[in-house]
């Protein structure tokens, strides 16, 4: 079974109190707010203009059951609109089994992102099916995060009870304990549920709510339109430790995966596990992986995952970049061109790949129009073909049945690796089937009839898979002819891990099936035709499926642990902080976390150690919205050798972000920086000014009076700085109290700073 963090999604929708929306939290001092006492469930009186019982209303001229009139007057009293909104756009949408009604309420009001509200009312039934509380920028994000996940949660039991007070027995909350892994993210705190049939969740119904982390009002909400479908039983269930034995014979395919730090531009490759189908198909009760369409997968495809066969002659790079004449005799020779290009262009890329790419296109007329037009991108430091497209009239997509086998289309393929690319054949995997047909994957929605066949290639180092770096090759299937080659091949900065010391693919997969873990669910597969026609749904199919409530990316090789797509334990970074109970800073500690700010290791946020150098760094920049800096000069502090030992710090790109915007200024560390020492109280009070906006007030020369027993201990330069938090109530304290100037910061007393940095005017 799944491995359950200590406070999961279901917990808190069940504990947490109902707080409805626009209540006041009480502030406890020195503590998290109190929540109003739990209300009762809501079952809200029907909206005015309705008769008291909906169940048969009358029918209107439209032929819905809900009148346009009707509609709008359910969207008005079920989110107290505000009139300045004005009159809404209406239109509806007609679906096989029903209708909706879409209310747009339009705002010219841009201030902080709002752009009005949308309702979608079912036209039969009257029940919110949807709602959504538009933004002028679709990218923006909070900038502050005051309710933490229990409060939301509240927030969100809230609206499940108001709208949809009749679902409520059939849903079962999804347990999600990565759900704000990520920060509540730009829709806010996300919750859902499903529903629940004889017995069985189903994957395709439900709904979804999500709350504003700052205002905690209600963002959206999502509800599965179709209440009609019918769920049967199988005649027996498949158990689930028959389940997992089937499951073992999967192959696990072991490659190297890049992961990026986020906001530096600076990861690593590193050797991960995963199913050979790339996310664990789902098992249906006759015993048979399928994929997300209801097809059987055939394993037997597998045979086909090979090498390319060596070129005849090995390949051997050119001495020197070819000239743009030996470029051009290149391309001639793979495109049979005689005459001059129609155009040539030579480019150079940056990066880590640094290519150096002369282009050249041919374009001939024909009778009617447009006649053949082939282009050829030639490497030449290398001497191959990078890029090669061709078409003329009648190779288009759907004017031709294909012709050819993909087995004759894969040789030709790997004939045109062998001659145009002789520096990576022989390092190429032939990965099985086409992008249309293959159980692995699927291109375009729909599996529609079309005369080419896509082949792919992944590059390998020591035969082992390189995810990213592969090659597509798209051949014609009425000629036989190749027509479009993509390459993303190779990076001279790419530095591989040795394959040692790694864990066994059969101890993958047994992370696999007990984290997440399996679970027995009701799932809609669609038939995908092979014509124009609409996808059509199949019966919903009880089978067995990961429950995956992570976002998972692989097994790590080494350790086992299960990685998410930034490449950290999941597991353990799923932990809530469990140290933190009863702190006085224990609310900010919780709301920075959530927002990102704060990492946790191991569930333990440690709040009464020292806060470092590097700490504060991180923190408020992360706080004050700056992206990290790789680029910062370290030399300034000492000699190469320790530069580079500061630099190849984790808190290095944070730190020199802060000095780059000049939040810390060097002279504050001294000749020799240590990310890992500790920073003085009244030192963390200049910097947290400065990150506020406030660096001109630290330097006036008149010293700000404030009102500590120990005041005359505060430095000249941070006296300022500590008057200026003091007067905006961050810093507590009064003639009685002694502020503690030179002590050491706790990581618990630096939240406290850092989250006014974070909750600044400016910030949002």
């Amino acid at each position: 079974m799944q491995k359950r963090t200590q406070h999961t999604l279901a917990a808190l929708v069940i504990t947490a109190s109902l707080a409805m929306p626009g209540a006041a939290l009480a502030a406890a001092p020195n503590g998290p707010p109190t929540l109003p006492p739990p209300a009762a469930p809501v079952t809200p009186p029907p909206p005015a203009g309705l008769a008291a019982s909906t169940a048969k209303p009358p029918v209107d001229e439209t032929g819905f059951k809900i009148s346009r009139e009707q509609a709008i007057t359910i969207a008005r009293s079920m989110f107290a609109i505000p009139e300045a909104l004005g009159e809404p756009n209406v239109n509806v949408e007609q679906f096989d089994d029903g209708a909706m009604w879409r209310i747009q309420f339009e705002s010219a009001d841009a201030r902080k992102g709002f752009g009005g509200l949308s309702v979608g009312v079912d036209a039969e039934t009257g029940s919110v099916l949807q709602y959504s509380r538009l933004t002028g920028d679709p990218a923006q994000s909070p900038a502050t995060v005051r309710y933490t996940l229990a409060e939301a949660a509240a927030k969100a039991q809230y609206w499940l009870d108001m709208l949809a007070p009749a679902l409520r027995p059939s849903l079962r909350a999804v347990d999600r304990p990565m759900a704000d892994y990520y920060g509540p993210g730009m829709q806010g705190y996300e919750f859902a549920w499903e529903r629940m049939a004889e017995g069985y969740p189903t994957r395709e119904a439900g709904l979804q709510i999500s709350i504003d982390p700052g205002t905690g009002e209600l963002r959206s909400f999502q509800r599965s339109r179709s209440q009609k479908q019918t769920y049967k039983l199988p005649a027996s269930i498949l158990p689930k430790e028959k389940a997992e034995a089937i499951y073992r014979q999967l192959p696990m395919q072991l490659a190297y995966q890049y992961f990026d730090t986020p906001a530096t531009g600076v990861g690593e490759w590193r050797l991960v596990y995963r199913p050979i189908t790339g996310e664990l198909p789902v098992l249906g009760q006759e015993g048979k992986l399928l994929d997300m369409m209801g097809r059987v997968v055939d394993l037997t495809s597998l045979q086909s995952i090979k090498l390319v066969p060596a070129p005849d002659q090995p390949y051997k790079a050119p001495d020197k970049p070819l000239t743009r004449d030996q470029a051009l005799a290149l391309a001639r020779t793979l495109t049979g061109q005689a005459g001059e290009p129609t155009d040539a262009n030579y480019y150079e890329s940056g990066g880590g790949q640094q290519l150096h790419i002369w282009s050249f296109n041919w374009q001939s007329n024909g009778k009617d129009g447009p006649g053949e037009t082939v282009g050829v991108e030639v490497d030449v430091d290398r001497g191959v073909i990078r890029g090669y497209n061709s078409w003329s009239p009648g190779t288009a997509a759907g004017q031709a049945p294909s012709e050819m086998t993909e087995a004759d289309a894969r040789e030709a393929a790997i004939q045109f690796i062998r001659t145009t690319r002789p520096d990576l054949a022989g390092h190429l995997l032939i990965m099985p089937g086409d992008d249309l047909n293959s159980p692995y994957y699927m291109k375009d929605s729909r599996a529609v009839a079309r005369p080419e066949h896509y082949v792919r290639f992944m590059l390998t180092k020591d035969g082992i898979p390189i995810d990213g770096r592969q090659v597509e090759v798209m051949v014609d299937g009425a000629t036989g002819k190749v027509r479009n080659v993509w390459a993303n091949d190779f990076s001279p900065e790419d530095r591989f891990p040795s394959a040692q010391a790694l864990i066994t693919p059969a101890e993958a997969m047994t992370t696999y099936l007990k984290q997440p873990g399996l679970e027995l669910a009701w799932y809609q597969f669609w038939t995908m035709p092979t014509n124009d026609a609409q996808p059509q749904p199949q019966p919903p199919q009880l089978v067995w499926g990961s429950l995956n409530p992570y976002m998972t990316s692989g097994i790590d090789a080494r350790s086992g642990a299960l990685l998410d797509y930034r490449g950290r334990d999941l597991a353990d970074a799923a932990k809530r902080p469990t140290d933190i109970a009863g702190h006085f800073a224990e609310r900010e500690i919780e709301l920075l976390w959530t927002r990102g700010v704060l990492e946790v290791q191991e569930g333990k946020f440690n709040p009464n150690q020292a806060a470092t150098v590097g700490d504060i760094a991180r923190w408020l920049v992360m706080a004050r919205g700056l992206n990290p800096y790789t680029k910062y000069d370290f030399r300034r502090f000492g000699d190469e050798r320790m530069a580079k030992a500061i630099a190849a710090t984790p808190t290095a790109p944070y730190l020199g972000a802060a000095l780059q915007a000049g939040i810390i200024l060097p002279e504050e560390l001294g000749a020799e920086l240590k990310p890992d020492a500790d920073v003085s109280r009244e030192l963390l009070a200049l910097w947290t000014a400065r990150a506020m906006g406030y660096s001109a007030v630290t330097k006036m020369p008149d010293r700000i009076a404030m009102p500590f027993a120990d005041q005359k201990l505060v430095g000249a330069k941070y006296a300022n700085a500590v008057a200026l938090l003091h007067g905006l109530g961050i810093i507590k304290g009064d003639e009685a109290t002694s502020f503690a100037p030179q002590r050491a910061v706790t990581r618990g007393e630096a939240v406290k700073f850092v989250f006014a940095v974070a909750s600044a005017e400016f910030q949002r």
